[in-house]
């Protein structure tokens, strides 16, 4: 009985030990990670998508709302001394009405030029382009849908330089089959 005894308080002991141990690697693990950026809304909302480095190590990528039209950003992220990083938009979407789309929900992806491509819900859905100018500005361009609708995920190069992508809607709905 006796022996019993001192094995319960011996496993007692160990299982408090245990636990004691695995504390500290949980708060190790917890301070690795650090924010890079907390948006404000005027600068973008919700990021959303897939971060993109670029050859330099900055990060790209989109927030679904805020910014100067409220309905989301493309936005830079670059890397300065001491660890800190500065956020840019690169481009604020103002709406169907007034520019090339809303709402941008996937990431962005580079092609061999260095231009910028991503997609936006907004009006049945677009494809976007920023090309990157001289003076550091982006040009715009929308891409429409001849079929689907609605965009949603990342875009992809193949090696031959074709651009893939999804939609949610739309369509044909089958698969057809070239002569």
């Amino acid at each position: 009985m006796r022996q019993k005894k001192r094995w319960f308080v011996i496993s007692g002991i160990l299982t408090v030990l245990a636990f004691a141990f695995m504390l500290p690697t949980g708060a190790v693990a917890a301070s690795k990670y650090k924010v890079l950026h907390r948006f404000n809304g005027h600068d973008g909302s919700g990021p959303s998508g897939r971060l993109t480095f670029d050859p330099l190590g900055n990060l790209y990528g989109t927030a679904a709302a805020g910014g100067d039209g409220g309905h989301g950003v493309v936005f830079e992220l670059m890397r300065r001394p001491g660890g800190m990083w500065k956020e840019s938009v690169l481009y604020s979407f103002a709406g169907v009405e007034n520019g090339i789309g809303e709402d941008p929900t996937g990431g962005v992806t580079f092609d061999g030029s260095g231009n910028l491509y991503g997609t936006a819900l907004g009006n049945g859905g677009i494809i976007f382009e920023l090309t990157p100018n001289p003076d550091g500005s982006w040009t715009t361009v929308a891409h429409g849908f001849s079929e689907g609708s609605q965009p949603f995920g990342d875009l992809i190069f193949d090696a031959a330089g074709n651009l893939y992508g999804t939609t949610s809607r739309g369509g044909m709905g089958r698969a057809t089959a070239a002569d």
